[in-house]
């Protein structure tokens, strides 16, 4: 969905997103809404097209709560918005798993992309790529979070990125992505050793073995 409000232009950008999560409870009264949309032949068609487009809304939200995959080892980036981030995922092998290519030969699959498009969006946005129970190889793994399309009222969005073990988080790191395009990483996890190494401030490594399909650009 980032990537129709930034083809938009940014006029449209910088309007309040406040529909996504929008309940019965949380509307406003009859009394406070303003009186373009009650006044005039044509307000009771604009009610009518609000209602369904909130509908069409929360229901796809509710239909793309997807439960993400847990194994060996997975990695799991959530955050919160209608901006797409990417979670991208090289493993040992130098393989990469992405939108792209979302399984790896060596078994890691990424089943949980939101915020991709008009036709899955996330009430709650989350990248998962896992390797299923004793498929993971050993190794370096290396993490890197693309702001694929970030919408410039959102920014600076922050993010959360998690290692788990089976269902149980080894770790946690949280951060922000600043500007469009940006990419934070690498991080790279040994596995099984569970050590993580977070990227230096001046970090500048991308993620090549993505290619022009991962939508990174490799030089600012």
């Amino acid at each position: 969905m980032a990537r129709e409000y930034l083809a938009m232009g940014r006029g449209w950008l910088d309007r309040p997103l406040g529909l996504l999560g929008t309940t019965a409870e949380t509307l406003p009264s009859k009394e406070s809404r303003p009186n373009s949309v009650e006044s005039g032949p044509g307000g009771f068609a604009m009610r009518k097209l609000v209602g369904i487009l909130l509908l069409f809304i929360v229901m796809g939200c509710s239909a793309n709560r997807r439960r993400a995959g847990t194994g060996d080892v997975a990695f799991r980036l959530t955050w919160e918005g209608l901006s797409d981030l990417d979670l991208i995922v090289q493993d040992p092998s130098g393989a990469c798993i992405f939108f792209g290519l979302r399984e790896s030969q060596s078994g890691g699959v990424l089943d949980v992309d939101c915020n991709a498009g008009t036709d899955f969006t996330c009430e709650r946005p989350i990248e998962n790529v896992f390797w299923q129970p004793s498929t993971a190889p050993p190794g370096s793994y290396w993490i890197w979070v693309h702001a694929h399309a970030l919408i410039p009222v959102e920014a600076p969005l922050p993010f959360r990125l998690q290692v788990l073990r089976g269902t149980e988080v080894a770790w946690i790191n949280e951060d922000k992505v600043v500007d469009h395009e940006e990419v934070r990483g690498p991080y790279v996890y040994q596995f099984p050793g569970g050590t993580v190494t977070a990227p230096p401030q001046d970090a500048s490594s991308h993620p090549l073995c993505a290619g022009r399909d991962s939508g990174v650009r490799t030089s600012r």
